[in-house]
C-alpha cells in the first residue's frame, strides 16, 4: 500500500515541476514531425554480393555518429510528457555510439534451409511478377533489436540499431530505428556518409549534422487557420473514434494474417505504359503531362483494387520530401543542412471508391496523381500550415481516413538510391586486393505497425526492374491473383 502512494504521489509532483534532463547528455525536443513517427520501428535491410569485415563497419560507423552525426547516437527519452533525445555528451565501450551485432557464416549463402535470392537476380523480365518476399528477418536484426518504441525508451538504449551478417559471397546490412531518426532520404544521407569514411575520405570533407539543428522548431509557436488540420488527416470525436477502431479491428479479424509481397516491375514495361498515356494525353490536345512514378503508382492502384466490388472510399497518401521545400527559415528557405530525421510531409491523392478502379482508365488515375502533386508544390502557404499545425502539438493525433473508409500509404524509396552505395572500403580480406566493387543487389525494408496494412513502398531499382513492397491480408492477395491480371511467382 505505502509503494503504490509512493507512486502516486511521485505521479501527481510530476504534474507541476518538470523533471530535470540526466547528467552529461544534450537535449534536443522532438518536434511533432519526429514524435508522429516514435512508435514506427524500421529496419533498412541492404544485401550486398561480397563479404564485408564487420570490424571496419563498425568502426567507422561510430567514427561518423562521433564525429559527423551525433544525433544519430541519441537516447530516445520521454520526460515531461513529452519525446526528446538525449545525446551523450562523450561516447564510450559503456555508452556506445550505436549497437552494433553481427553474426559470421564461412561458407557460401545459398542453401536449402536459408530464404532463395534467385528472385533478386531476375534478369530482363518482360512482364510484371508478384513474389514472396525473401525473409531476411533473421539477417538484418540481432537479438538486441528494438521491436516496439518501449524497447527504445530503456536506459542508455542507442537510437541506431545495425546488425550484420556476413557470408563467403553475401553480406546483410540491417540498420534499425524508429521512423522519428531516419526516413528514407535521411538513411541515404547516413549511409551514403558510411561508405563515405570507409572509402578514407578525411572527415572533414564529409557533410555532417550539427548536433542542435532543429528546422522545424520555429513551427511549433506560429500560427495557422482556426480548425485547420493537416491535409490528409482527420479529427474525429469520441464516438468517430471508437467507430474507426471497431472497423479497423474488425478489417483485421476479417483478413488476420498479414503478408508481405514484393512485385517485380520491368522498367520496359513501365516506360511503355508511360509512352501509351503520353500519347493519350497528346491525341486529347492536352499539354499535361505524368512521370514514371505516377503511371507506376497507378498501376499499382488498378492491381490492388480491380478486383473490389464494394463502394468503400480509399483514402491514399504518398510522401513528400520537404528537405528542398523552401518554407524554412533560412536564406535559401531550404534545411541547408543534412538532416537525417523525419522530413516527409503526406500528400493527400484524390479519395476514389474501391469498385470504380476497374472502369478507370490507368491515364486517368496517374494524371489525378500528377495534377494533385503539382498542386501541393504549388501552395507553400498551406505546406506551412500543415507544418505549423503538426509541430504546434506534438502529441496532438489525427486519423487518416475517416470511418469506414480505408487508407494506405504507399513511399516511395526509389530518390534514396541504396543500390548504388558503394561498400567497396568494407571488402573483407585478401578481397580488397583484388579491387572488388560490391553491388547492393537489393535493399528492402521491414517495419513493426499495423499502420502500413495495405501499403507498401517502391523499394529499390536495379539495372532493369523496379521493385515493389506491400503488405496486404492473405485473403486481399488471394483475390488479387485470382484476377489473373499478374502472374503469381512461386
Amino acid at each position: 500500500m505505502t509503494v503504490c502512494w509512493f507512486f502516486m504521489l511521485s505521479w501527481l509532483l510530476s504534474r507541476f515541476w518538470d523533471t530535470p534532463p540526466p547528467a552529461g547528455v544534450r537535449v534536443v525536443p522532438c518536434t511533432g514531425m519526429d514524435a508522429e513517427m516514435a512508435d514506427m520501428i524500421l529496419t533498412t535491410i541492404l544485401v550486398v554480393d561480397a563479404r564485408l569485415d564487420p570490424k571496419k563497419l563498425e568502426n567507422s560507423v561510430s567514427l561518423l555518429v562521433e564525429k559527423k552525426f551525433p544525433r544519430a547516437g541519441a537516447r530516445l527519452a520521454r520526460r515531461n510528457e513529452k519525446y526528446e533525445f538525449q545525446i551523450p555528451q562523450d561516447f564510450s565501450p559503456s555508452t556506445p555510439a550505436v549497437s552494433f551485432t553481427c553474426s559470421d557464416y564461412s561458407e557460401p549463402y545459398d542453401s536449402p534451409s536459408r530464404p532463395s535470392l534467385a528472385t533478386l537476380r531476375v534478369s530482363k523480365p518482360t512482364a510484371p511478377f508478384v513474389c514472396q518476399a525473401p525473409a531476411l528477418w533473421q539477417f538484418s536484426r540481432g537479438k538486441t533489436c528494438p521491436n516496439t518504441v518501449q524497447d527504445l525508451l530503456k536506459p542508455n538504449t542507442p537510437l541506431v540499431h545495425i546488425h550484420v551478417t556476413t557470408f563467403n559471397d553475401i553480406t546483410f546490412v540491417g540498420v534499425t530505428s524508429t521512423h522519428a531518426m531516419f526516413d528514407a532520404m535521411g538513411t541515404k544521407i547516413f549511409l551514403h556518409a558510411w561508405t563515405r569514411v570507409l572509402s578514407g575520405e578525411p572527415l572533414d570533407d564529409i557533410p555532417g549534422m550539427p548536433w542542435d539543428v532543429a528546422p522545424f522548431s520555429s513551427f511549433a509557436s506560429q500560427t495557422f487557420p482556426k480548425g485547420w488540420v493537416q491535409r490528409g488527416l482527420f479529427k474525429l470525436g469520441f464516438i468517430s473514434r471508437w467507430l474507426w477502431s471497431f472497423r479497423f479491428k474488425r478489417r483485421l479479424r476479417l483478413d488476420p494474417f498479414l503478408v508481405g509481397m514484393a512485385i517485380c516491375m520491368p522498367k520496359a514495361f513501365l516506360e511503355r505504359h508511360k509512352q501509351d498515356v503520353m500519347a493519350e494525353l497528346q491525341d486529347a490536345g492536352s499539354k499535361e503531362w505524368v512521370s514514371s512514378s505516377d503511371v507506376l503508382l497507378a498501376w499499382l492502384v488498378k492491381l490492388c483494387y480491380s478486383y473490389r466490388q464494394d463502394t468503400t472510399v480509399v483514402h491514399m497518401n504518398i510522401p513528400s520530401n520537404l528537405r528542398e521545400r523552401r518554407v524554412f527559415p533560412t536564406a535559401s528557405g531550404t534545411i541547408e543542412t543534412p538532416y537525417i530525421h523525419n522530413a516527409v510531409m503526406p500528400i493527400a491523392l484524390p479519395p476514389f471508391n474501391a469498385n470504380t478502379v476497374a472502369v478507370t482508365p490507368l491515364r486517368d488515375i496517374a494524371l489525378g496523381f500528377r495534377r494533385t502533386i503539382l498542386a501541393f508544390d504549388a501552395n507553400i502557404d498551406a505546406i506551412k500550415n500543415d507544418l505549423r499545425w503538426r509541430c504546434s502539438d506534438p502529441t496532438a493525433y489525427a486519423y487518416p481516413c475517416p470511418p469506414g473508409a480505408e487508407y494506405s500509404l504507399q513511399t516511395n524509396w526509389r530518390s534514396a538510391n541504396y543500390t548504388e552505395l558503394d561498400f567497396s572500403g568494407a571488402v573483407s580480406g585478401n578481397l580488397c586486393q583484388e579491387n572488388l566493387k560490391p553491388r547492393v543487389l537489393a535493399a528492402n525494408g521491414a517495419m513493426r505497425t499495423e499502420r502500413m496494412r495495405d501499403g507498401g513502398a517502391i523499394m529499390y531499382e536495379s539495372e532493369d526492374c523496379i521493385w515493389i513492397a506491400q503488405l496486404k491480408g492473405a485473403k486481399q492477395w488471394a483475390a488479387i491473383k485470382a484476377t489473373g491480371s499478374v502472374e503469381f511467382k512461386s
